[in-house]
């Protein structure tokens, strides 16, 4: 087990760092689909909305999980794809006027997919910085 002051210091780097996944993680699909050029724009909007959704609802998830001693990277990544989730639909909420559309036209069964692989892409990350366990609960 961790010292404290380690496992906090580790959460605090999980916190800096894993919501640019999601990012990295778009990035590397522009690149695979040589569309490289969007790559700034996908920055620009991606990482900020990530950020801002890791200290709205990251940052409350890591103490409702501790409340029910299920602090692990299981209930993390789950957590992580429910926000993910909430979070695309959001951001899709908020483009569909911009976009001309309609936001039911734009949200769909994959959308849940969509949504759910970026929150593990924060989630997981997250859990495995911060040394969280698999399955038990971690001790901070």
């Amino acid at each position: 087990t961790l010292k404290p002051s380690m496992q906090l210091s580790r959460t605090r780097l999980a916190y800096a760092l894993a919501p640019a996944m999601p990012s990295c993680l778009y990035t590397a699909l522009l690149v695979f689909e040589n569309s490289s050029r969007e790559i700034p724009s996908v920055l620009f909007f991606s990482l900020p909305v990530s950020y801002t959704a890791c200290v709205l609802l990251g940052l409350p998830l890591v103490p409702a999980l501790r409340r029910p001693r299920c602090l692990n990277l299981v209930c993390v990544a789950l957590g992580g794809a429910g926000l993910g989730i909430l979070v695309w639909f959001g951001v899709l909420g908020v483009l569909a006027p911009w976009l001309g559309s309609h936001f039911g036209d734009l949200a769909s069964a994959s959308d849940l997919a969509w949504g759910a692989v970026f929150g593990l892409s924060v989630a997981l990350p997250f859990g495995l910085i911060a040394g969280y366990p698999l399955t038990g609960t971690a001790r901070e």
